[in-house]
């Protein structure tokens, strides 16, 4: 007894949830301004500088109520990151495929029409390839083995956007919380450790169909 009454609980659930979602497909695409923040024994400054890059992808959005929305999303992204060592200027650029899971809340509006949401979420990323390039030399292509780079990288994704009918304008920024790079160095004759993890600020656009 105790299952089908689960069972039936869960039915009504799911009748109730998709009775109020709408689902729309879509395409976006984004400008972005990344860096690559160096964590290092004793806070040394590497001057890290942003550098621009694109998006383009596709969006799923599951329109919950009036209030939320569901909005999963896949992506080729550039990125990446200026930074200074010691009088060496190095410049890297990661060519990625990334997945965001996002959910949407209405201040004002709903999800039929003109809307300011808020938005946040997770993201994973897997860099397709990279290149480093220093002092403003042409880039190298990066072996992601012999140079103990990872290629898979997790964060947190939070911003703001106005939808109106079809399309919706947003800013975004996300915080990746792996380490991409890790490394001992010996500059000005004292050694320390350090590793590297992603910043990103996007300016978005998407159409739904």
């Amino acid at each position: 007894m105790k299952s089908n009454w689960k069972y039936s609980l869960l039915i009504v659930f799911s009748i109730f949830i998709f009775n109020q979602a709408s689902a729309q497909l879509g395409i976006k695409a984004g400008y972005n301004l990344s860096s690559l923040n160096y964590f290092a024994d004793g806070d040394t400054n590497f001057n890290e500088e942003f550098i621009s890059g694109y998006q383009l992808g596709l969006v799923y959005r599951l329109g919950l109520g009036d209030k939320i929305s569901f909005q999963p999303e896949v992506a080729y992204y550039t990125n990446g990151g200026n930074s200074q060592f010691f009088n060496t200027a190095v410049e890297r650029t990661y060519q990625n495929v990334k997945a965001n899971g996002l959910i949407n809340y209405n201040l004002i509006g709903n999800n039929d029409g003109l809307s300011l949401q808020l938005t946040g979420g997770i993201f994973g990323g897997y860099a397709v390839s990279a290149e480093v390039g220093l002092d403003g030399m042409e880039k190298d292509k990066v072996n992601f083995d012999e140079d103990r780079l990872r290629r898979t990288n997790v964060g947190y994704i939070f911003g703001a956007g106005i939808k109106f009918n079809s399309f919706i304008f947003s800013v975004r920024g996300s915080i990746g919380t792996s380490e991409l790079l890790m490394f001992q160095t010996d500059g000005m004759g004292s050694a320390f450790d350090a590793n590297v993890k992603s910043r990103e600020f996007s300016f978005i656009g998407i159409y739904l169909f």
